[in-house]
């Protein structure tokens, strides 16, 4: 439930409540492997981001990562904003 309070000019400020729950396996930084589920819902607005992501080293200083970031919401909302704009990312990372 959104709650409303007077802001210090005067104004109605909107706050909102979500939820955010992190699901990991593995440490990018120790292990070979490793993956992430970022899932967040704003419970006021009903909207939503789901993002998986996973990671895995080739060797010392050279690693791969695969996402996926699913947005979901209507169009007046943070994320809703973004509907429809689901994505898949790679990524390269090599250090030296």
């Amino acid at each position: 439930v959104a709650k409303t309070m007077s802001g210090p000019d005067g104004e109605l400020e909107e706050f909102e409540n979500a939820m955010t729950l992190v699901i990991q396996r593995g440490d990018a930084v120790q292990d070979t492997f490793f993956w992430r589920l970022v899932f967040r819902k704003n419970l006021t607005a009903e909207d939503q981001l789901i993002q998986f992501t996973t990671g895995y080293s080739f060797r010392a200083g050279l690693w791969v990562y695969l996402g996926y970031n699913n947005i979901e919401g209507d169009y007046n909302t943070q994320m809703g904003l973004f509907d429809d704009n689901d994505n898949v990312n790679i990524k390269v990372k090599y250090s030296f």
